[in-house]
């Protein structure tokens, strides 16, 4: 009888220390499986903002500005703001809430965005949806126009 009344504080010792375990294993996998996740999810924006800034490096390089870029500040100032202008749109395309996404895209509707011609009718849709997946694989199914991220995101007016 001596025994059993003492085996039992060890057996609660014991179990209190297997739930110990196994919670801090636990805890270990779902806080290491988030870090690695964000980790993955900063990776693919970093990528995403390098890819789009590049675009818009190329597609600052076609215009023509007809005015010397070395001499010429405000042509200087021009071919900055082409670049930044276009990137930063792009980002809030990308990442942008949902509201902020519409204003934006009503805005540029409205005021018109410098330069923009018609887009290439062969390959805007495929622009617009590497745009999209873009955006699916950082922040999820969101309720976002395609027309609205177009005005952002392409450099270009839809037909």
């Amino acid at each position: 009888m001596t025994d059993e009344k003492s085996s039992g504080p060890v057996l609660a010792l014991a179990g209190s220390i297997l739930l110990a375990s196994v919670s801090a294993s636990i805890t270990y996998w779902y806080s290491s499986s988030a870090e690695r996740e964000k980790a993955l999810s900063e990776q693919r924006k970093e990528a995403y903002v390098g890819y789009v800034s590049a675009l818009d490096k190329e597609r600052v390089s076609h215009m023509d500005f007809k005015c010397d870029l070395e001499k010429d500040k405000l042509c200087q100032l021009r071919v900055e703001f082409e670049l930044q202008a276009g990137a930063s749109l792009r980002r809030i395309g990308l990442y942008g809430d949902a509201s902020v996404v519409h204003a934006t895209a009503e805005y540029i509707r409205k005021v018109g965005r410098p330069g923009a011609g018609p887009c290439d009718a062969s390959s805007w849709k495929l622009d617009l949806g590497m745009y999209l997946e873009m955006r699916r694989s950082t922040l999820g199914k969101q309720d976002v126009s395609e027309r609205d991220l177009a005005a952002l995101l392409l450099p270009c007016t839809i037909p």
